[in-house]
């Protein structure tokens, strides 16, 4: 299995311009914007091979990812 920015870049999920990934603290990718404006977190689901994509503010679900 690989990580997630590797699924990220398979998927091609957040890769615009303006836009950048960084790690969180360990357990989330932040997705920023290109004011630095932190938009969403990326984490792993627990019992599945999916990636979760959550409004950072809200923490609402704005899109799962299938890594396989």
């Amino acid at each position: 299995m690989g990580t997630i920015t590797e699924a990220l870049l398979r998927n091609g999920v957040f890769l615009y311009d303006g836009m950048t990934i960084e790690d969180g603290f360990g357990t989330y990718l932040i997705v920023r914007d290109s004011s630095g404006i932190a938009r969403y977190k990326i984490r792993s689901a627990e019992l599945s091979n999916k990636l979760i994509v959550e409004d950072y503010y809200s923490g609402l679900t704005v899109r799962t990812i299938d890594t396989f």
